[in-house]
């Protein structure tokens, strides 16, 4: 089944900012989880950028954002933590990855629009690349379900 037919994608790009453990970065995710949490939705997605955040941050605020959804619930994140690179996670709860929907085949497709690869898991996959220009469209593309 197309990816598109199973999510609904939620952007919260606005109210997602460069976090280092801090009430501020809590606060957000927070916000976050409750906004999605409110919808009536066949599953909670959220795809977001966070600026200049390192690879083990991001995995860090993939896996508590999803924890904060709940399940059914994705999220795909990504970051230019600098220096020509781009990190990218994806994780799935459960319901998700039983429709067939895998963390690993997302993340390699929008990895590769950056000039990179990875891979992982159906339920959690990491990645990197060298194009952050291509990052926004990345994500739009993981945003619109065309993986």
């Amino acid at each position: 089944m197309p990816f598109s037919n199973h999510l609904i994608f939620l952007f919260f790009r606005d109210e997602l900012v460069s976090f280092h453990y801090s009430s501020e970065y809590l606060e957000h995710t927070k916000a976050c989880a409750n906004t999605a949490d409110c919808l009536n939705a066949l599953y909670r997605v959220l795809v977001a950028s966070f600026d200049k955040t390192d690879a083990d941050s991001l995995k860090a605020a993939a896996e508590h954002l999803l924890s904060k959804l709940g399940d059914p619930a994705a999220v795909v994140v990504g970051s230019s933590p600098g220096d020509g690179k781009v990190s990218l996670v994806a994780t799935f709860s459960p319901s998700v990855v039983k429709k067939g929907v895998q963390a690993g085949k997302l993340v390699g497709t929008i990895a590769r629009m950056c000039g990179g690869n990875g891979g992982g898991r159906p339920n959690f996959a990491q990645a990197g690349g060298r194009q952050p220009e291509k990052l926004e469209e990345a994500l739009e593309k993981a945003r619109a379900g065309k993986t």
